[in-house]
């Protein structure tokens, strides 16, 4: 029985409803790493957004049922902030398109790895996981990579993530 991202389509499209976020932008990259075709939108261009357009992420700057139209994903993936009101979110419902939130996506990611540490919290969570992934490169050798706002481990059996700031976050990421 597969599990975790398994449990999507190999070379799926994926669309992030608001892909510059530091949260949002890190999960396209894992899923792009997976093997995933990865698009999204953002209704703030940043250097963020310039940094996954170069690695061949297509961008949208408005949030408008063409985008969806162009892109055909087969699923979503959106925070919390992105209302049932956004354009793209109804055209998705309206043609039965599956939608993830931030923390269901997330979830899926982490049940593909043996050894998971979430952080939550409303302070802190940034310098936590930096100070894991770090040392968990520490111990397994693993690839630690760097930005301007955060860290990722890549580990085969491990990883750490930012949960989110509200309990309920973290939740989704418990089976």
């Amino acid at each position: 029985m597969q599990k975790g991202i398994d449990k999507l389509l190999a070379g799926s499209k994926i669309y992030f409803i608001g892909v510059g976020g530091i949260s949002m932008s890190g999960l396209a990259l894992l899923a792009q790493g997976y093997g995933f075709e990865v698009g999204g939108s953002d209704m703030n261009p940043s250097e963020r957004t310039e940094m996954l357009a170069s690695k061949g992420i297509k961008i949208y700057n408005t949030q408008v049922e063409e985008n969806l139209i162009e892109f055909k994903p087969d699923y979503i993936v959106k925070t919390a902030a992105i209302l049932p009101t956004n354009k793209e979110v109804k055209y998705a419902l309206d043609n039965d398109i599956t939608i993830f939130d931030r923390s269901e996506f997330l979830g899926l990611i982490t049940e593909s790895y043996k050894q998971v540490i979430n952080v939550s919290g409303t302070h802190g969570k940034t310098t936590t996981t930096s100070m894991l992934s770090v040392s968990l490169s520490f111990k397994r050798s693993a690839k630690v990579e760097m930005s301007k706002n955060s860290f990722r481990c890549s580990a085969s059996s491990s990883i750490s993530s930012k949960a989110g700031i509200l309990p309920r976050h973290s939740l989704a990421l418990v089976n």
